[in-house]
């Protein structure tokens, strides 16, 4: 699988990025944003309930405060009949407010009139307005003085409700409750003063309250029965005009049970409904008990009201939030993106000078770590361009010495070819001298003439004996140069490698910062990841620039033995040649001594039978002599070969050294 280059992992890890930090703001959103906000619409609930509460018992203090008015009256006024049908009847009115169903005082038996056990005053709300009732008067009847409404009242407070529990009219069929307050003279007790209020109101006051939550609300009174509940849901008055239950209308609305269960025994709390048949949903019901009637009101709201503000807001954070990041991400992007060109661009330079572009240079832009990564770079360049020009200079000069030397073992070789050819024919003509020396006395004259002829000829060899001495003289101060040449071409090369210990140097000490980038870009943790990626590919760039300083140490080092054998070689080859050029004179000077020989041979021809024994010495002398010289100039025509052959090496080698620019 091929590696993924820096931009490719620049862009995932930017993706990453942004995916990991949505995660992360949708957990927050969702764990702490949301449920943080759903928690402080419960709390605005709260604080609605407990005005819904402070409204309730607004209202309920307002029938108490009638009712107090009513039992004050009664202690104030004369035991009248006629002034207390006068007085009472307005302040029960309480200026036509229809949820009053009635009132009135209930003295106790001969309170009122002696005599009389039942004398009470009760006004009753009927369409033509309040009407007076004595049906709690009659004899015949159970006595008022056992009601609940009243035997509470004797140890009731003073100005304070004794609320009874929820009832239904029997006459208007209306459910409500009755406020009973004791009338106390002189310190005893006299009777009571009751307000019958409808609970009609109340459920208008808890309606309007729950439709502007968006839900509904019911309420129930200490003793467990219904006092207001959605009439289009169920209704709070049984068949027989009782009321309901919370027991009987958890046992109707199975649904409402733990709610209504919850309500009946703590009156306080936030219930969960996983699903209400009224809203059509699962919903929250919040419940919170009137501390003067120990009522219990419950409101139910939809779930979704709940987390409504919750999802808004948590949408609102994601689009947010995205949308920087989005926007974050593309400056990131642009910004990395600007960054790895650039180093590409550097990486295109380095490049450049390993297939041998040692021209260019790159253009610094700013003073920062990329700047001087560049102009260390450039800075190389220059070095290298300096150091191959100084190599392409001398190599130059080595190829033209190197094509003289090949010229000039070329002509020494030929020369020497020459030269054996002659030896052969001076042996051929010595051995036939020879053969015919016994016949010397005979052919005397013959031999005069042979001898001048061989004269000439050893003249002729010696004078060119002396052109071959000149030659490998000249071939020995060439040999001489080209191995000073060499000598300064490989001094050259070590310097070269001297310079590239300093890149090598330079190239590990850019490692060594971008190991140290790398090591600050892991302590900055995440946010330190592009720098990393930044360090890896510098350091990847460091290692590069040592592997190519690698590399031209190698081609210097097979320079440098390249230049070492050419020493050597250059060393043998003018060593052999200082031998040839001592053979060769030694040869000259014997050729020298054969040409006084016969030139002595000449003046003496006359005298060649009496020196026939000592002629015929010289003859094998000279054969032996001859012989000699031809192993001499076989040898010295070998060595012109091998020169000729080292000549070509190193030009070839020149050649190569030429070509590197």
């Amino acid at each position: 699988m091929p590696a993924l280059k820096i931009r490719q992992k620049i862009s995932l890890g930017l993706i990453a990025i942004f995916v990991l930090a949505m995660v992360v703001v949708y957990a927050v959103v969702e764990g702490k944003v949301k449920a943080d906000l759903i928690a402080e619409r419960q709390s605005q609930i709260d604080v609605n309930q407990q005005s819904l509460v402070e409204l309730l018992g607004a209202t309920l203090n307002q029938v108490q405060l009638m009712t107090s008015s009513i039992a004050l009256a009664a202690t104030q006024l004369p035991e009248d009949v006629e002034m207390y049908k006068q007085v009472l009847p307005p302040l029960i009115d309480n200026h036509g407010d229809s949820s009053i169903a009635g009132g009135g005082i209930w003295p106790e038996p001969n309170a009122f009139t002696p005599g009389v056990e039942r004398r009470s005053f009760f006004w009753a709300r009927s369409g033509s307005g309040l009407e007076l009732l004595e049906d709690y008067n009659d004899p015949n009847g159970t006595g008022y003085h056992n009601e609940g409404w009243y035997t509470v009242g004797r140890n009731a407070a003073i100005n304070q409700c004794a609320w009874s529990e929820a009832y239904t009219d029997p006459v208007s069929k209306v459910p409500m409750v009755t406020c009973t307050i004791p009338i106390r003279e002189k310190g005893r007790f006299s009777g009571v003063a009751t307000v019958d209020m409808m609970l009609d109101g109340i459920t208008d006051i808890l309606e309007q309250y729950g439709e502007e939550n968006q839900g509904y609300v019911f309420a129930l009174d200490a003793q467990g029965q219904m006092l207001s509940f959605p009439k289009a849901a169920a209704s709070i008055v049984n068949s027989d005009d009782s009321i309901v239950t919370a027991d009987e209308l958890a046992q109707q609305l199975s649904w409402l049970a733990p709610a209504l269960l919850a309500a009946k025994q703590s009156g306080a709390g936030v219930i969960e409904l996983k699903h209400d048949e009224i809203l059509g949903q699962s919903a929250f019901v919040d419940l919170i008990k009137e501390p003067q009637t120990g009522w219990t009101i419950g409101l139910v709201v939809p779930k979704g009201v709940m987390t409504e503000v919750a999802g808004s807001m948590s949408l609102f954070l994601m689009l947010a939030l995205g949308g920087l990041l989005i926007l974050v991400s593309i400056v990131a992007l642009f910004f990395f993106r600007s960054l790895l060109s650039r180093i590409e661009h550097t990486t295109g330079q380095i490049q450049g000078l390993v297939s041998g572009n040692v021209e260019q240079e790159l253009v610094i832009f700013k003073q920062d770590e990329i700047g001087e990564l560049r102009q260390s770079v450039n800075a190389y360049g220059a070095k290298l361009k300096s150091l191959l020009a100084s190599i392409h200079q001398e190599s130059a000069k080595l190829v033209d010495d190197a094509s003289q030397l090949k010229t000039f073992s070329n002509e020494f070789l030929n020369k020497a070819n020459s030269l054996s050819d002659e030896n052969h024919m001076l042996a051929a003509a010595t051995e036939e001298f020879g053969a015919t020396s016994a016949d010397v006395a005979m052919y005397s004259n013959e031999t005069k003439e042979t001898v001048e002829r061989i004269h000439l000829d050893v003249r002729a060899s010696g004078e060119e004996m002396q052109g071959v001495i000149q030659t490998m003289r000249s071939l020995a101060q060439t040999m001489n140069r080209a191995e000073q040449n060499i000598l300064k071409l490989d001094e050259d090369s070590r310097k070269a490698h001297g310079m590239l210990s300093v890149i090598r140097d330079i190239a590990e000490q850019t490692n060594l910062l971008a190991l140290n980038a790398a090591i600050e870009a892991a302590r900055a943790g995440e946010t330190g990841r592009g720098f990393a990626v930044v360090a890896d590919e510098v350091r990847n760039l460091a290692a590069k620039s040592e592997s190519s300083a690698v590399e031209i140490e190698q081609i210097l080092n097979r320079l440098q033995e390249a230049s070492k054998e050419s020493v050597d070689s250059m060393s043998t080859g003018q060593a052999e040649t200082d031998k040839a050029v001592n053979n060769a004179e030694s040869t000259a000077s014997h050729l020298q001594d054969v040409v006084n020989a016969f030139s002595q041979i000449t003046d003496q021809a006359t005298q060649i039978s009496v020196a026939a024994n000592e002629q015929q010495k010289v003859s094998h002398d000279l054969t032996e002599f001859v012989s000699r010289l031809q192993s001499l100039t076989s040898s010295n025509a070998d060595d012109s070969s091998h020169l000729s052959q080292m000549s070509e090496e190193i030009e070839a080698i020149a050649k190569r050294l030429n070509a590197l620019k």
